[in-house]
């Protein structure tokens, strides 16, 4: 990983708060957009042209329904001097022509997330291995709605995951879904409507109310209350509920109707993915911050081996760099990991009141 930032935007308006994100995140926005670039032209002109329409028509339904976030990103790309249809791109990813044209892992990488409990509380921690995380991440804090939120952010998002000042958690994961609703909101802006909310209870409405564009599983928590849930544009499910369901939730879906209909995977890793995934937490039982990092570690460099390949074959090395966050709901604050310079690098964010 090139880059990994940490700034607090404080109570600046939509249009400085994407200003300033765009000065720090310039580079890595810069090698995300030559990535993209790359993978447009690999897929032919039909499909570039579906993506241009596809992020103009998101833009556009952005400004009516999110003016906030639209200038947010509208400050990003003035910033950063990325084009705004690349940005949009950075927020669309899989739910898009060019995300369904190029392969998974390009535009995703691989994600993990996870809800555990201990005697200090409610936490929830996540993965991302290569994919847009690969080119930076930024933790940022800021005002908005009235109180502070914490976001981890990859280039030019609006965000992977957050917690705001209230204890209320939110993380997204992205299961291999084959159909996308270009009606529907893209993930990020679903995600930041749900950061509003007092409660998890009222996320989960907002998350269930909302105009989904594809397949997501969510966490949400508060610390009393926690919910696991899938979705697709049509319908949504409640997988795990209480604050003691711990439970794994790699890229593929639990409930079978979801399941039908997830995209093929190009090889069994994911499989074997999700079995490790379990079967190491069941093992460890990781609950404080630490431990979790440590577990997410060494899935990453495992869990791509399988019975007649070594650890070289490890999905760290094929993808890329990795990143784990943590989300503790009592404490009010959100941690990430990363191995920056083959050192590891712990960054903590508090939203308390």
């Amino acid at each position: 990983m090139p880059e990994f930032q940490v700034i607090d935007l404080g109570g600046a308006t939509p249009r400085a708060r994407g200003e300033a994100l765009g000065e720090v995140q310039a580079a890595m926005l810069r090698a995300a957009a030559a990535s993209l670039e790359g993978l447009a032209a690999a897929c032919g002109a039909a499909v570039r042209a579906e993506q241009a329409a596809c992020c103009r028509e998101f833009l556009e339904g952005l400004g009516g329904s999110r003016p906030d976030l639209h200038e947010e990103l509208a400050g990003l790309a003035a910033a950063s001097g990325v084009a705004l249809a690349t940005v949009a791109q950075l927020n669309l990813l899989g739910d898009s022509p060019l995300g369904r044209a190029a392969a998974d892992d390009a535009m995703l990488g691989t994600s993990t997330v996870i809800h555990a409990s201990s005697d200090g509380g409610v936490v929830m921690a996540g993965a991302v291995l290569g994919g847009v995380l690969g080119w930076g991440l930024t933790m940022t804090t800021h005002e908005e709605g009235g109180r502070r939120v914490a976001l981890l952010r990859g280039p030019g998002g609006l965000g992977w995951a957050g917690i705001n000042a209230g204890g209320v958690a939110v993380m997204a994961a992205h299961p291999r879904w084959s159909a996308v609703d270009g009606r529907g909101e893209a993930w990020p802006v679903v995600l930041r409507a749900s950061l509003a909310c007092e409660s998890a209870l009222r996320a989960r409405e907002t998350l269930r109310g909302s105009a989904r564009r594809g397949g997501r599983y969510w966490l949400v928590s508060d610390g009393a209350e926690s919910f696991g849930l899938e979705s697709s544009p049509e319908r949504m499910a409640v997988t795990r509920r209480g604050a003691k369901a711990a439970h794994v939730h790699t890229d593929h879906f639990f409930d079978v109707g979801f399941r039908s209909k997830e995209r093929a995977p190009v090889s069994p890793r994911s499989f074997r993915r999700m079995e490790l995934a379990s079967s190491i937490y069941v093992q460890r039982r990781p609950e404080q911050p630490e431990a979790l990092f440590e577990f997410l570690t060494e899935l990453d460099h495992t869990h791509g081996a399988t019975g007649d390949a070594g650890p070289e074959d490890s999905d760290l090395e094929r993808l890329g760099p990795s990143v784990q966050f943590v989300a503790h709901c009592e404490e009010r604050a959100l941690s990430a990991s990363a191995i920056i310079g083959g050192a590891r690098e712990v960054h903590r964010m508090d939203v308390s009141p």
